[in-house]
Order: structure tokens, then C-alpha cells, then sequence
């Protein structure tokens, strides 16, 4: 009896996979999951998980105030890379300050408001790629008035999100785009 019962639980399970397969339905393990298949639905040539690198991420547009709660940016899964990069535009004679924020809890974290158990985030140090200058997070990376084009290093050893903010903003447009590496 419980041979024939073994039997149907796994010609169960091979209906519900190839409905699965035949309709696009997606089973998600974890939060993980779903960022990546968000990130591989946004950038259709990723390959995460048996590739080296990630398409370019954009994570701030065209961005023109102050971050606010109403207003995060879009945050990087960053749990399963050694390396991210962030190349940083601004126009229009940009003034603000940008920084660099990162979590290890399973979702995304608003560093717009206090640091707490449930909302715990710290601001990351950053070094540019150009010149090997580290930005201290919590101080950021100031454009004041001279438009930047820069790429810029940041150390995710231990964060599963980052998320760039802009604080100090007076004027210009901010872009902020993400390079991700499994390996070096």
C-alpha cells in the first residue's frame, strides 16, 4: 500500500511541475529567489549564479531630490557577489551628497529613518575606482557643483541588500547604475 502511495505523490508532483513548466508559474524558496528572477526579468542577458557578471543595474534615474522614504531607490540584491561596482553620473552641475547603504536582514531596509533590530542598515565606505580615494559611508561621496562620471568599488562581504541614497541635495541629476561579480 504505501508503494502505491509513493507512486501517486510523484506522478503528483510531475503533473504539477510540467503545469508549472507549460503556464511560467514560478516556485520561490526565499526572498532570493524572487530578487533574482526580478533581476534577470529586468535585464533579460544575466546569467546569475553560473556567470561572472550581471548587466548593468540601474538603481537611481535621472534622480532629482533628496532620497525619502516615498522615494527609496531600488535596491541590489547583493548576497550572492564578492564584487559590485556603481558607476555614478551627474548633470546639470549636480550638487548633493551620495552614499552608499547595505543590510544583512532578508529584505530591504529604509535608511532613511533610524537603524533599528527590524530596519537595520549602515552606510558603506566606497573606494573610486580611478584614483583608489575611499569614501568613509558615512560621510558619502559630495559632488559639489563639477559633474562627476565615475565607477566606484564596494565591499558587500557581509550585506544581502545595498541601496545608494542621495542626503544634501540642492541641484543637478543623479544616475546610479550597479555592476555585479560573483568572483574577482
Amino acid at each position: 500500500m504505501n508503494k502505491i502511495l509513493d507512486y501517486i505523490k510523484y506522478g503528483a508532483l510531475i503533473i504539477i511541475a510540467g503545469i508549472l513548466l507549460t503556464t511560467g508559474y514560478n516556485i520561490y524558496n526565499t526572498v532570493e529567489d524572487v530578487a533574482k528572477e526580478k533581476i534577470v526579468e529586468n535585464n533579460p542577458s544575466s546569467n546569475l549564479g553560473y556567470g561572472t557578471f550581471v548587466d548593468i543595474i540601474p538603481l537611481m534615474d535621472a534622480v532629482t531630490a533628496t532620497t525619502t522614504s516615498s522615494t527609496l531607490p531600488q535596491a541590489l540584491f547583493s548576497k550572492d557577489y564578492v564584487y559590485i561596482g556603481f558607476i555614478v553620473e551627474t548633470t546639470d552641475d549636480a550638487e548633493g551628497t551620495l552614499k552608499f547603504t547595505g543590510t544583512s536582514l532578508d529584505t530591504p531596509t529604509d535608511p532613511t529613518t533610524t537603524s533599528t533590530i527590524t530596519n537595520q542598515w549602515t552606510n558603506l565606505e566606497v573606494v573610486d575606482e580611478m584614483n583608489g580615494t575611499s569614501y568613509d559611508g558615512d560621510t558619502g561621496i559630495v559632488v559639489s557643483g563639477t559633474d562627476i562620471h565615475k565607477s566606484y568599488r564596494l565591499n558587500v562581504d557581509i550585506t544581502s541588500w545595498t541601496m545608494p541614497i542621495l542626503t544634501n541635495y540642492t541641484t543637478g541629476t543623479f544616475y546610479v547604475y550597479a555592476v555585479a561579480r560573483t568572483d574577482y
